[in-house]
């Protein structure tokens, strides 16, 4: 035979703060907000970083490398 599950003993009180805020809902804490990064710039150690195929790894260091002696020797040549 099935029964009913029993009912509570007490009534839940409604506060008016209750009312007016509506159904709770559970949310996590808020994370912490990251800093907007871009692919290839960086706001620490400045590195300068390419994501190249395979086959275009050599191109890729020839090009850095070039970056590199550019900045070092001339950086104002690079200056957007």
């Amino acid at each position: 035979m099935l029964t009913s599950p029993p009912q509570p003993r007490f009534k839940k009180t409604v506060d008016i703060l209750d009312e007016l805020a509506g159904p709770g809902s559970r949310k996590s804490a808020p994370k912490k907000a990251a800093l907007p990064t871009v692919p290839g710039l960086s706001s620490g150690a400045n590195i300068f970083t390419l994501v190249v195929p395979r086959e275009e790894e050599q191109r890729a260091q020839v090009f850095l490398e070039r970056c590199k002696l550019i900045l070092e020797d001339e950086p104002g040549r690079l200056v957007l």
